[in-house]
């Protein structure tokens, strides 16, 4: 009798290929198999490619049929594994935390590109995962982190990422919304956030695998009041920003202009600029003392 037929690396690419590309791109898929096959079989990108004839045990198979059903459901790659690469760390993400986007990754290398101090103090505020605070950490070695959340939960993650890429920041329970006794608090030498900015008005151009699964509170803001933690992150600035400290944000494209007659009416900065990322957006917002 004919044994039956074993499955391997080439069969369940195929596979995958197949289910998903009503979904997504054919390079975008053959990236999320690859990074599923580097979870499953513990192997790098060059053993994956090499063994594409091997056959995978029923174990490995399982793990790949599960990933691959969540991921029709849209469910989003890093969700299903656990963790993402950011900067030149690894985070850990869950359902309520962001996923950190290639983006940030451009606001924290500007920071370390402008950064002439040696032990700078640089404060994340709604830190999420961590992944600005930890990614900073990591480069600027005698920088003093600190990063806020509102959400203890984003914080116990945020600390486990930490402790995973070993590194030192102090995470502290903290909503910049509210009025705090900010008597008590030190001053930074950089204030840096990706706060939520996409518009509720904006969802229906989102995609599906972010707006089932990723938490709305790190997205969206009401129309009505879409500066409101731009606001509140340069009130809490002109108390806890040094002398000559910089504020570095990530911001909705479409708010550059109206964000930045804000700050010069309402506050003091000798320098206000927008900077476009890779994709030639306005993203981010530089504010120098």
């Amino acid at each position: 009798m004919e044994s039956a037929k074993q499955t391997t690396l080439k069969i369940l690419s195929c596979s995958y290929q197949e289910h998903l590309a009503v979904y997504y791109p054919a390079n975008e898929i053959n990236s999320m198999f690859e990074r599923c096959a580097e979870k499953f079989l513990n192997a790098t990108s060059l053993m994956i490619h090499s063994k594409l004839d091997v056959a995978v045990n029923k174990e490995q198979e399982a793990l790949f049929s599960v990933a691959l059903d969540r991921l029709i459901n849209q469910e989003p790659i890093q969700y299903i594994l656990g963790d993402t690469s950011f900067y030149n760390a690894l985070i850990i993400v869950d359902k309520g935390v962001l996923i950190p986007r290639q983006e940030t990754e451009e606001l924290v290398q500007m920071i370390i590109q402008n950064n002439n101090l040696n032990a700078p103090r640089i404060l994340d505020i709604g830190t999420g995962s961590g992944a600005i605070a930890i990614a900073l950490k990591q480069e600027i070695k005698d920088a003093t982190l600190t990063a806020y959340d509102f959400s203890e939960p984003a914080l116990e993650v945020a600390r486990a990422n930490a402790q995973l890429n070993k590194v030192n920041v102090r995470f502290e329970l903290f909503d910049i919304l509210k009025k705090q006794n900010e008597n008590q608090m030190e001053l930074f030498d950089v204030i840096v956030s990706n706060p939520p900015y996409v518009l509720n008005s904006e969802k229906e151009l989102m995609h599906d695998n972010v707006l089932d699964f990723e938490p709305h509170s790190a997205l969206f803001v009401n129309d009505e009041e879409p500066l409101i933690f731009y606001e509140a992150i340069f009130k809490f600035a002109e108390l806890h920003l040094t002398e000559k400290g910089e504020v570095y944000l990530e911001i909705n494209e479409s708010k550059g202009e109206e964000l930045k007659t804000y700050i010069s009416t309402n506050h003091s900065y000798s320098s206000i600029e927008i900077i476009k990322d890779l994709n030639n957006k306005d993203r981010f917002i530089r504010c120098s003392k």
